[in-house]
């Protein structure tokens, strides 16, 4: 899934030789429809923008916004008929939690056997004005079913804890 369509248009050009790689032009979200797309200004092709609006404590903010299409992934993957996942991974800028929410049901039955998401530590201030993705929200919903197995803030290597830097947001 990517929303941009900019980013979209390379991932379609990238991948266009791989035939079992499906790229989707959506934002994951609670709904299906289409909604304000923050794209930030930090330089990096618009990889931090967010469906979520950002607050003072992130170094990013918002440079522009766009309408995009979005897609709640539960009913996608009820519409496609995708029963089971091997491992999802979302870097959603502040709605990853929002959409595991989404697939309580995959979750409670066991057919999610890896996750990797993006979180914000419970110590540090929301960085998004409109919704949460703090730490402790994760651990309620997924413990004691799934087992954390690293933290950190840049590439994460399982069986490693790292602190998150005190300046970081």
């Amino acid at each position: 899934f990517e929303p941009n369509p900019v980013n979209f248009k390379v991932l379609t050009q990238k991948f266009k030789r791989h035939k079992n790689v499906v790229l989707e032009n959506y934002a994951c979200s609670e709904n299906d429809g289409s909604s304000k797309f923050n794209l930030s200004n930090n330089g990096n092709d618009f990889a931090s923008s967010s469906l979520a609006s950002f607050t003072e404590a992130r170094c990013v903010s918002s440079a522009s916004s766009i309408e995009i299409q979005t897609v709640n992934l539960a009913e996608y993957l009820r519409k496609n008929h995708i029963q089971e996942i091997d491992c999802l991974i979302t870097d959603t800028e502040g709605y990853d939690f929002t959409i595991i929410k989404s697939i309580s049901s995959l979750l409670e039955a066991g057919k999610v056997k890896k996750l990797i998401c993006e979180v914000v530590i419970n110590e540090k201030p929301n960085p998004f004005e409109d919704v949460s993705n703090y730490e402790y929200l994760f651990d309620d919903l997924l413990l004691p079913a799934f087992e954390k197995k690293a933290s950190g803030w840049t590439q994460l290597k399982e069986g490693v804890f790292e602190e998150v830097p005190k300046n970081f947001f």
